[in-house]
């Protein structure tokens, strides 16, 4: 981290909206990937569930439990009442 902040690392109170997340996330520490398992609804997943046939690299094993999500849309905005 200190490779892209040149040291400078830490957070303002003022902004209680920006939040850094850990990629995969555990029960005691919130992260990105479980975030999205708990607004979707999806069983969280840990890398002891990869199949050993498809291990990998640890970025490898995120994107196996990634693909299990359901894909996500932004939420449409409405533009009145359709024409008829």
């Amino acid at each position: 981290m200190s490779l892209f902040t040149g040291g400078r690392v830490g957070y303002s109170p003022a902004n209680p909206r920006l939040r850094v997340l850990h990629a995969w996330g555990n029960r005691e520490r919130g992260g990105f990937y479980r975030e999205l398992t708990r607004r979707t609804g999806t069983p969280f997943k840990t890398v002891g569930d990869v199949p050993p046939a498809k291990a990998g690299s640890p970025l490898e094993n995120y994107g196996w439990v990634l693909r299990d999500l359901p894909r996500l849309r932004p939420p449409q905005r409405s533009r009145g009442a359709p024409l008829l």
